[in-house]
């Protein structure tokens, strides 16, 4: 019988947590329309116009790069609600909030995507989960994980590894990325470093009700991510941030 997975882990190396849904829409320049729409729903909210807005409709949509790239970022509670004429998502930062309330507020915005009225299919949708695992040296952060990699004759232990690769398992595919010595910062200092671990679970093709069936399937996603991470996880280092099960 398998482990039981961790309810939550007292030393919580989350750092970003994503819910990502992209569309076609029914109209161009969808994004003006649902900045609106959510200012309407939420009031003033602080909105960040970002870089990928400045290029040209016509080469956002022809390009694969900018196609599902947002345009616009507004500042909500805790989270962020970032807007694309072909995207929608939902971040939540450091200190996480949980997967309870995640849900709770991936569930409200996506409410009103379903009733704006704008979108005309669901192309896919998506949960990634970014986590950094503390360790001074690059040996101890790939003895974090369990990663066995050899290029030619040359073992992995202790050299700076940056890899992505693409794990097919049941109805998702898992965007996984491995990256030592990454840091994190905030307000230009320097708080973290580490091991990132991020993995994107994504959905493609959902099914014609999808927003019906939603709420199920979010928690479908969010097991198969969170099976993923402590799969790739060492024993000990599962222990050392300190896990609690449902019967503490």
């Amino acid at each position: 019988m398998a482990k039981p997975l961790p309810m939550r882990l007292k030393k919580e190396p989350l750092i970003e947590a994503v819910f990502e849904v992209r569309f076609e829409a029914s109209t161009s320049l969808l994004s003006n329309l649902l900045l609106g729409h959510f200012m309407a729903k939420f009031g003033n909210m602080p909105v960040q116009k970002l870089p990928t807005a400045d290029i040209p409709e016509q080469l956002r949509e022809h390009n694969p790069v900018f196609k599902y790239s947002p345009l616009f970022q507004l500042k909500w509670n805790n989270n962020l609600i970032l807007i694309g004429d072909r995207v929608c998502a939902v971040t939540s930062n450091a200190p996480y909030q949980g997967w309870a309330n995640f849900k709770k507020n991936i569930l409200e915005i996506t409410k009103h995507l379903e009733n704006c009225g704008f979108l005309k299919k669901i192309e896919r949708y998506s949960l990634k989960y970014v986590d950094l695992i503390e360790a001074e040296t690059t040996a101890k952060q790939l003895e974090l994980i369990d990663l066995d990699l050899k290029l030619g004759a040359q073992q992995i232990k202790k050299d700076a590894v940056n890899i992505r690769v693409e794990l097919p398992r049941e109805s998702f595919l898992h965007a996984v990325q491995i990256m030592t010595n990454s840091i994190l910062e905030e307000n230009g200092k320097q708080t973290k470093m580490g091991i990132l671990l991020s993995i994107d679970s994504i959905a493609n093709a959902p099914s014609t009700d999808f927003w019906k069936s939603l709420p199920d399937n979010l928690e479908i996603i969010h097991t198969a991510n969170k099976e993923l991470f402590f799969e790739f996880l060492k024993e000990k280092t599962i222990d050392s941030l300190e896990p609690i099960y449902g019967n503490e």
